[in-house]
């Protein structure tokens, strides 16, 4: 086994349980602000519908198809658009309360606490995240694992998304270190792994769902503490 000395990790979906945090607060603000009672569309429906446009903005912006602005301004127009529902100022008031209760839910993913307890004692912990500085640090800050990690590094401050294999290079000229001294873990196989291996850097591959693909990676997990195996 090679001898890594820093550990990159990627946040949402990895670390902190996005959709249990996201289908929590949605669900909360859809009862709250009242868009039950706005159309006959039931919160499952409204949920699906979220899940969907959320991941292809999110893919948008990764490629850069699109900005930060867009995600946040048109996430919730889109949405009742596609479910047919009435125009609402409800629809800006859930943006809004989006964006600010969502990063403050704790929910991280099962053993996640414990992995980062464990290499926490024996490797420099980061993060690589497209996500925004400002939410990010909120989110680690909420589920209790901010301490853990010496960098953050985000698409915001570089200028660079993953997969680009620019934010890796930022991210490894930041920690002052090489190449082969890091290995990138993360859930998204082409943000994470491909860019990752891309910018010549070794990545484990999280596969909660144990999707099927045809690309050769270094590792291959499907519970977070199957890296007390490998590293």
């Amino acid at each position: 086994m090679k001898k890594y000395q820093h550990l990159f990790f990627d946040l949402d979906h990895t670390l902190w349980d996005f959709e249990r945090n996201s289908q929590e607060t949605l669900e909360e603000l859809f009862y709250e602000l009242g868009m039950n009672e706005l159309s006959h569309v039931e919160f499952s429906t409204f949920m699906q519908s979220f899940r969907t446009i959320n991941h292809a903005l999110w893919d948008s912006y990764n490629h850069h198809q699109i900005d930060r602005k867009t995600i946040r301004t048109q996430r919730f127009e889109m949405i009742r658009e596609s479910l047919g529902m009435p125009n609402s100022t409800i629809f800006e008031q859930m943006n809004h309360a989006y964006l600010e209760r969502c990063p403050q839910k704790p929910h991280l993913i099962p053993h996640s606490l414990e992995i980062l307890t464990y290499l926490k004692e024996k490797y420099e912990l980061h993060i690589i995240s497209n996500g925004f500085e400002e939410i990010q640090k909120q989110k680690m800050k909420s589920s209790g694992i901010l301490t853990f990690f010496s960098e953050i590094i985000t698409s915001e401050t570089t200028q660079y998304r993953k997969p680009s294999k620019e934010i890796f290079e930022f991210a490894v000229d930041k920690i002052k270190t090489d190449k082969q001294k890091t290995i990138m873990i993360g859930d998204n196989l082409t943000t994470d792994v491909i860019g990752a291996n891309n910018a010549g850097i070794d990545a484990i591959f999280y596969n909660p769902e144990k999707v099927k693909h045809d690309q050769k990676v270094y590792c291959e997990i499907a519970y977070l503490l199957e890296i007390r195996d490998i590293l």
